[in-house]
């Protein structure tokens, strides 16, 4: 009788442990449930240290109680899952404005906000936005399911999916989005996926190139921290290479976004750490999409004007460009380019608008603008 009892206790366990891993939440996200976005932490990092995702808890003085744990995620999943992913030197709770102006515009309580804790200074960008496309890819795969008590799965409705990033975190999005261009999962198991990135540093850094340099990458790796090294512009994660060592491709920008991405970039009027279309050398992009027989002059307007041809606002605002200017242009100097110049920044202000403050501060002002979040 005892041998009997406890062989059937074994097998309650091996079910138990069956079902508990089948129901698993798809990241730290099973293990972790903050209160508030917290400061960087390597406990929220995975083993090896790779990025994880973790849970917002909900307000319990401004929200019923819902999906801070396993069951009421899996039994309830939510309409929108938002991720916020925080820039270089920083943490998630950087983005906590953010956390709770969605909160407060979240009335059906239907929304739940994941961030994406990272080591955004000691490890490569690259690998950063390969741990945020697995955790998008295992999270495509368990939102849309909902285990019964017996194990199996019903069809529910697609959860709609929102990412907002800021600084470094723009590009590590950007990248990990990239990567799920061909991914069955990412493409249909998703309502909608939109992407808001804020004063995101898209022109990239000085550094030395990939390109045909066999050594580039190790050269960078031992003069600067592994989160800056990516972020080279003439790097083979930004720009690609056509080195056969290890092998020619594409940086992010070339590989571009899933068909089913709505992306927004949005900039800081100040600060140094990310250009926006009116300083630096990106000064001269309205100029340059006004008058296409300029052409791009440099490897960091290369890379902006590709990103906001990534959005899908850039072929509305094509289009009025198009109708307000005049082509072929012959005198790059004449009054017509400049009038057609500051016609083509007034469309990138309205299609792309440059918000108030430093690369920090916008943050904040960003999350008190009542007309973004009917977006969201």
């Amino acid at each position: 009788m005892r041998r009997r009892a406890l062989s059937r206790s074994l097998w309650v366990a091996i079910v138990a442990l069956t079902v508990t891993t089948w129901t698993a939440r798809p990241s730290s996200a099973a293990r972790r449930s903050v209160e508030e976005l917290p400061d960087f932490d390597e406990s929220y990092l995975g083993p090896e240290g790779e990025g994880q995702l973790i849970e917002l808890a909900a307000d319990s003085t401004e929200h019923t109680p819902h999906r801070s744990g396993e069951h009421e995620f899996n039994h309830n999943p939510p309409k929108s899952i938002v991720i916020l992913v925080h820039g270089i030197k920083a943490a998630p709770a950087t983005l906590n404005s953010i956390a709770s102006a969605i909160s407060q515009n979240d009335r059906t309580c239907d929304t739940q906000i994941l961030a994406f804790a990272y080591d955004d200074f000691h490890r490569l960008a690259s690998l950063n936005a390969g741990d945020l496309a697995r955790e998008i890819t295992t999270l495509s795969e368990i939102a849309n399911r909902s285990p019964t008590p017996f194990g199996s799965l019903t069809q529910l409705p697609k959860p709609a999916l929102k990412i907002i990033a800021h600084s470094l975190g723009g590009i590590i999005s950007f990248a990990a989005l990239s990567q799920l261009r061909a991914s069955p999962q990412f493409l249909t198991h998703w309502s909608s996926v939109d992407f808001l990135a804020i004063d995101t540093p898209w022109h990239g850094f000085v550094g030395p190139s990939d390109e045909n340099h066999l050594f580039g990458k190790w050269i960078s790796r031992k003069i600067m921290p592994d989160g800056l090294v990516d972020l080279r512009t003439a790097s083979d994660f930004l720009n690609g290479t056509q080195s056969k060592m290890p092998k020619p491709h594409l940086g992010i920008y070339a590989v571009g976004l899933p068909s089913n991405v709505r992306f927004f970039p949005v900039f800081a009027s100040e600060g140094k750490q990310a250009l926006n279309y009116t300083e630096g050398t990106l000064r001269n992009v309205p100029k340059i999409l006004a008058d296409e027989t300029l052409g791009v002059r440099d490897l960091k307007q290369e890379h902006f004007i590709s990103v906001l041809k990534s959005s899908y606002r850039y072929p509305e605002f094509w289009a009025q460009l198009q109708a307000r200017c005049q082509s072929p242009r012959t005198d790059p100097n004449s009054k017509i380019v400049d009038q057609q110049t500051k016609q083509a920044l007034n469309l990138l202000e309205s299609y792309f608008p440059i918000y108030s403050g430093d690369h920090d501060s916008v943050v904040e002002t960003i999350a008190a603008q009542e007309h973004v979040w009917p977006f969201w």
